[in-house]
């Protein structure tokens, strides 16, 4: 297949695995923090987004790497700096927001539910994924500088 077929190619089946990928580890995420780990769904609530987050990257990552015919360091970096920019708003959120006085996303009869501490999570979910994301990226860049350089005999 030629390579600007694979280019053009590539995006709407990468699209297709991020947003199927997304459903996948947040389904992952839950079953194996509510149904193996037996967790509360309180608990696992809470936890649940960084870990499905962390799965996502392990569907996506490898599959730009697949996918795109070349530089996919580039391709990586791309969607680090829109991780960035959401950890930029989640930091902006955290501290701008009166988040403290604010009432609880919904009343319930457990005390971690009425938490007032998802902007930390908020925070922590994105540095986690943009620091996996930055290490992937790297670990791309990399690999494509030795293979391009000449080998010495």
């Amino acid at each position: 297949m030629p390579l600007r077929v694979r280019w053009i190619a590539c995006w709407p089946v990468l699209l297709c695995i991020y947003l199927a990928g997304f459903q996948i580890s947040h389904i992952m995420a839950n079953m194996l923090l509510q149904t193996v780990m037996r967790l509360h769904w309180s608990y696992a609530l809470t936890i649940s987004p960084i870990l499905a987050d962390i799965l996502h990257m392990l569907i996506v990552l490898p599959a730009i790497r697949l996918l795109v015919p070349a530089r996919q360091h580039f391709v990586v970096f791309g969607f680090a700096l829109i991780v960035g920019i959401a950890t930029l708003s989640a930091v902006s959120t955290l501290l701008t927001s009166d988040y403290l006085t604010a009432q609880p996303v919904w009343p319930s009869a457990y005390q971690l539910e009425d938490w007032y501490w998802r902007p930390f999570r908020d925070v922590i979910n994105c540095i986690v994924v943009l620091a996996i994301v930055i290490w992937y990226g790297m670990r791309l860049h990399r690999h494509q500088l030795h293979r391009h350089q000449p080998h010495p005999h």
